[in-house]
């Protein structure tokens, strides 16, 4: 076992997630600029920038070809982890506290707080729906929840999402 030291971000690390490969590490915080890392010598190869708060969630695609931020500037992104763009941001009505990607890299699943008026919920975006993911449409599926939940995870059949 080899400890990596990381040296690049401003303030508190909320989420740390490697992938599959086992080659990069991506890590999110408060400082709102999630970025990724080589495994083998904790080089940073590149920041993804776009959030305008602390990111409290990141999710990775199986093929690593697309990563998923949750943030409290109350917006979800999806990102090219190749090119740091962001493909899509989701307006969310509060703070996004956790997000998950669906092992078939179809489905964005993620938690907001409950906040005001605005009770806490559950999200679920086929991103394959450009209408859903422009804001245009309703999510594919929305359940309100009584408590706050601070993770979400999607089983191997992309048919339960648990909270």
């Amino acid at each position: 076992m080899k400890p990596l030291s990381l040296k690049g971000h401003d303030r508190a690390l909320t989420r740390v997630r490697i992938n599959r490969d086992g080659d990069l590490l991506f890590s999110a915080g408060k400082d709102k600029s999630p970025c990724v890392w080589y495994m083998e010598n904790g080089e940073r190869i590149g920041t993804y920038d776009g959030h305008n708060g602390v990111i409290w969630d990141i999710d990775i695609s199986w093929d690593t070809r697309h990563f998923c931020s949750a943030s409290g500037d109350v917006f979800v992104k999806l990102w090219d982890c190749e090119t740091g763009d962001a493909i899509n941001s989701i307006s969310t009505p509060t703070a996004a506290r956790s997000i998950s990607l669906s092992y078939s890299g179809n489905l964005i699943g993620f938690t907001t707080i409950k906040m005001t008026q605005n009770v806490a919920s559950l999200c679920v975006y086929d991103i394959r729906d450009g209408s859903q993911m422009s804001g245009e449409n309703q999510p594919a599926f929305k359940k309100s929840l009584q408590t706050q939940a601070n993770s979400c995870v999607w089983t191997h059949l992309d048919d339960t999402i648990c909270v």
